[in-house]
């Protein structure tokens, strides 16, 4: 739960006692105030004001207000024993008021750092706070004592100092001067996240409840304060510390305005609470609504048929791919293997051919000139028997048949080229063009071979013939 109340009688309080206070804060809409302990203490026993207590005590629960107590402000535990003698009193006699106020909390000061002594601040404040602690509860008084962070470099009341001695002390609890803390740390609180770490050690500690202060605030560059201000004034800001809350808004918290508008700042930070809490509450409407539409779309979307898909069960068919898929991936290879053969075998047939030609050609060069020889020969020998008229009709028919010969060495050769050509047209690769021309080049050997034996033949006969008519 969360309140929030000022420091003191309000200022628009037409009436000045403790009494007209809590009226004014329940019109206000408030729900918590605390008691300031300012003058002296001397008359704190008078029947009348024990009266007084009693009724506002009475009201106070009457209107579900938290009432609280500040004890006076000058304390020194860290000073001379006189000093430390009257700070004890003080918190003893604000026990007995808070007690019959019925108020839950005791707010103090630890004071003022000692430079003389040498002894740990924290160990001598631990050592007087215990005693005050142990006088409460032998009295039995269900009164929390809370330890305030201060808000200068001089004074004790660090954030770590009032943290030890909290976690030292049963039933002390930590004040956490939010406006004191800023201005020591030189306006450390701007965003969310530096009062989450502000408070993230104090939720720890499982405490009955959080007790805040809040305000603007003046401070210099060395961590002092130099005076309070209104929140809207400061460089303190109350929206990231109402983030929080609400966050936290199971737990209790008292949020105590110290401002110097009092109880009109303390409904300033009520109301950006519930700025805030309506900003959160639409979000989340909103983030619902969107969840509810995504769903009735979903449902009204035809649902598709579910077709029963069934595992395959492993078999004949999956091996049979299986296998296929291996052949095809070493198909390529065989092929290419293959179409590489085709090259090879070519190539070897087309330089057996080769080799073959030169050869034939060699051997019928050789042959051919054997023949052209004897010819020679004969011709000779022939020439030297005929004589007279034979030499003459030998010479005319020789003539004649050397043109014979010639125009069928031309005709051949047409055919030959008439034939090459047709069959370098019909046919596509290489060897069948050696081939035919192989063929040609025998055929015309033959038809000399043939027309020579022919030549010869006949000049023989011829020259027997004039032989036996010389005879």
């Amino acid at each position: 739960m969360l309140r929030f109340g000022p420091n003191g009688i309000p200022l628009s309080c037409k009436g000045r006692t403790w009494y007209d206070a809590l009226n004014d804060i329940s019109n206000l809409g408030l729900n918590a105030m605390e008691v300031q302990l300012i003058r002296s203490l001397r008359n704190y026993d008078d029947e009348d004001l024990v009266e007084e207590r009693a009724r506002v005590k009475e009201r106070a629960e009457e209107l579900d207000i938290m009432l609280s107590v500040h004890a006076p402000y000058y304390m020194d535990f860290l000073g001379n024993k006189a000093h430390v003698e009257r700070s004890l009193e003080y918190l003893r006699k604000s026990g007995v008021i808070a007690h019959e106020l019925g108020a839950k909390t005791v707010v103090t000061h630890v004071g003022f750092y000692n430079p003389k002594s040498k002894e740990d601040p924290i160990e001598v404040a631990v050592k007087h706070l215990r005693k005050v602690r142990d006088w409460y509860t032998d009295r039995k008084y269900n009164i929390n004592l809370a330890i305030e962070i201060s808000g200068k470099q001089s004074l004790f009341g660090s954030l770590e100092e009032v943290i030890a001695i909290n976690k030292r002390i049963k039933r002390t609890i930590p004040a956490v001067n939010i406006a004191h803390l800023h201005a020591r740390e030189i306006g450390r609180f701007k965003k969310k996240i530096d009062f989450e770490e502000l408070f993230e050690p104090f939720l720890e500690m499982k405490l009955p409840y959080l007790y805040t202060y809040f305000s603007g605030v003046e401070h210099d560059f060395e961590g002092n304060e130099i005076r309070y201000t209104p929140i809207k004034k400061g460089d303190l800001k109350f929206d990231p510390y109402a983030e929080l809350l609400l966050d936290h808004e199971k737990k209790d918290f008292v949020i105590i305005s110290c401002s110097p508008l009092l109880e009109h700042d303390a409904q300033y930070m009520k109301v950006i609470m519930e700025r805030i809490r309506e900003r959160k509450q639409a979000k989340e409407e909103r983030a619902k609504k969107k969840e509810a539409e995504k769903k009735v779309a979903e449902k009204a979307k035809p649902e598709k048929p579910k077709a029963d898909k069934k595992k395959p069960e492993k078999g004949k068919a999956e091996k049979a791919k299986a296998a296929s898929k291996k052949s095809d991936k070493a198909k390529p290879k065989a092929d290419k293997k293959k179409a590489d053969k085709p090259k090879t075998d070519k190539k070897k047939a087309d330089k057996a051919k080769s080799s073959k030609a030169s050869s034939t050609k060699k051997s019928s060069g050789k042959t051919d000139k054997k023949k052209t020889d004897k010819a020679k020969s004969t011709k000779a020998s022939t020439t030297k028997k005929s004589s007279g008229t034979s030499n003459k009709k030998s010479s005319s028919k020789a003539s004649s048949t050397k043109k014979k010969d010639d125009k069928k060495k031309d005709d051949t050769k047409k055919k030959s080229t008439g034939k090459s050509s047709s069959t370098t047209k019909k046919s596509s690769s290489k060897s069948e063009k050696k081939s035919s021309s192989k063929t040609s080049s025998t055929k015309k050997k033959d038809d000399k071979k043939k027309s020579s034996k022919s030549s010869s033949s006949k000049k023989k006969s011829s020259s027997k013939t004039s032989s036996k008519k010389k005879k």
